[in-house]
């Protein structure tokens, strides 16, 4: 067998494969990764999540403040601060991804209430933009809120 012959085939075969990005299945990752994120802030707390999900240049932009970015920004703003009395969750309802496969966003609406208070919620929406990592990990390079859904 002549390996020399098939070489030219393989190379293309591989570079078209890398080229075709499903982005069906892109966007089902990205709703799966949101999803994961709001169950991990349920399990262990809204501040471990934000930390987990981030992306290291990743900006949270929050009401009255100016935007936080990067994980060691991140950090120092949870520093010290407890979330052990509340409970944060959401559910995304739309993805999108750009054809090259590695960029997205989900949008959705969230929930939050002090767990003395469990039946006091207070409702939003929300838009998370997403960055496969190098790992093909998701994580949030920017998230931000609004407050003020009525019933």
């Amino acid at each position: 067998m002549n390996i020399k012959r098939f070489l030219p085939v393989a190379i293309i075969a591989a570079f078209s494969s890398c080229n075709s990005v499903d982005i069906k299945k892109c966007e089902q990752e990205i709703m799966d990764a949101d999803r994961a994120f709001s169950e991990y802030s349920i399990a262990h707390g809204q501040i471990a999540s934000f930390l987990e999900y981030a992306a290291p240049e990743a900006v949270l932009i929050k009401p009255n403040m100016y935007p936080i970015v990067g994980h060691e920004k991140l950090h120092e703003h949870y520093n010290g601060k407890a979330d052990s009395t509340f409970v944060l969750t959401w559910e995304p309802k739309f993805a999108r991804v750009a054809k090259s496969g590695d960029l997205g966003y989900t949008y959705g609406y969230w929930q939050f209430y002090l767990k003395s208070q469990p039946d006091s919620i207070e409702k939003g929406t929300y838009a998370t933009v997403w960055q496969r990592q190098p790992n093909g990990q998701w994580k949030f390079i920017l998230d931000l809120g609004n407050e003020g859904l009525g019933e």
